[in-house]
């Protein structure tokens, strides 16, 4: 795609600048995350999942007003928002205009929706995993300067950022899958690897 048609494809999907400060900024430690309270929950209706992507889409201009709930509305899934955003580029060509949520029927949205609902959805997700961790640490049987050091590891990692050094190939909510009982993923040893070799040669 041309530079200039990417850049006409991506303004539309840019999140409101006063719209962002619902989004915790990816620098923010992990552990202010567990006590973030404002978090909507992920819709569990079969509503939006069972529609075709495209029928969500509308050749309607978007409301200039916003819905009043929409900062406490149940969001779609990463599943639906990575679905509708792989599905935005063809019907922006094909001339939709609107994001046609069928829990806001009479509220055609902008296409900045799908950012934001995909960006809080993945919050939401990490958010529940990095509880799980905590409470892993502190129920696991290890040495107290080991547990304090990965707690304090916690207060102080921003929750989205990229890890420096060996593992500078992972965001953090990566590094979440070290510390558990769960296999290690083969592309994580791989990286591992490829770290040693690199020192070696």
């Amino acid at each position: 795609m041309p530079n200039d048609l990417q850049n006409e494809h991506d303004r539309p999907l840019a999140i409101l600048l006063h719209v962002l400060s619902f989004i915790p900024d990816p620098s923010l430690p992990i552990a202010a995350i567990l006590d973030f309270t404002r978090c909507p929950p992920i819709d569990s209706s079969v509503s939006l999942s069972m529609m075709h992507p495209e029928d969500l889409f509308s050749p309607l201009e978007p409301f200039s007003d916003l819905p009043d709930c929409f900062t406490k509305s149940p969001i779609p899934s990463c599943v639906i928002c990575d679905t509708l955003l792989r599905s935005f580029g063809q019907v922006w060509l094909d001339g939709a205009k609107s994001i046609c949520d069928p829990r806001f029927p009479a509220s055609p949205l902008p296409f900045w929706f799908l950012s934001y609902w995909r960006d809080l959805a993945q919050l939401v997700e990490l958010k529940s995993g990095w509880e799980m961790i905590w409470s892993w640490v502190a129920m696991q049987q290890m040495d107290l300067g080991l547990r304090t050091e990965i707690q304090q590891i916690l207060c102080s990692m921003g929750w989205g950022v990229a890890l420096q050094g060996p593992a500078d190939r992972l965001i953090a909510y990566e590094f979440a899958e070290f510390l558990s009982s769960a296999a290690i993923k083969g592309c994580f040893i791989d990286a591992m690897i490829n770290k040693i070799a690199e020192r070696v040669t």
